[in-house]
């Protein structure tokens, strides 16, 4: 969600979910987000070989310009300030909450706190994406299609 907000404000609303492209913007938002939070985030070879709904994939072909497409419109500015995500947590959290559709495991959980914050924010910022046309791609991303 965050980055396709990002996406939507730094196109002025050239990029914005609709019905012949929601898909895509999906994927790569995952996509990038699976590799900036997981450590060991899946190949985009191996999210080619997956199906986000039946009868719906991404060939790999597909997955690299996705990829790069959402990079270059965000200027590889992919690092998100525990501050942010902590105010999307919450907002959507309230909102499942409200809505009846969370059940009652989201009033288990606990809210973030400063320690909490404060790790989301060391490890967002221990990741960063170096732009290819001045230099090599960093992290996972580098995927060819084999």
């Amino acid at each position: 969600l965050i980055y396709i907000e990002r996406l939507m404000k730094v196109t002025n609303g050239g990029v914005r979910p609709r019905v012949s492209n929601w898909r895509s913007l999906i994927v790569s938002a995952m996509i990038l987000s699976s590799k900036v939070w997981d450590d060991l985030s899946m190949w985009n070879a191996d999210f080619s070989q997956t199906s986000c709904t039946q009868g719906v994939s991404f060939s790999l072909k597909r997955i690299n310009e996705l990829e790069l497409a959402t990079l270059h419109c965000l200027k590889f500015q992919v690092k998100v300030p525990a501050s942010e995500y902590a105010k999307y947590y919450f907002l959507l959290r309230s909102m499942l909450i409200r809505s009846g559709l969370g059940g009652g495991e989201f009033e288990k959980l606990s809210p973030l706190d400063v320690e909490g914050a404060k790790k989301l924010e060391h490890c967002s910022g221990n990741f960063r994406f170096v732009n290819p046309e001045k230099g090599k791609l960093c992290g996972r991303s580098k995927s060819s299609e084999e």
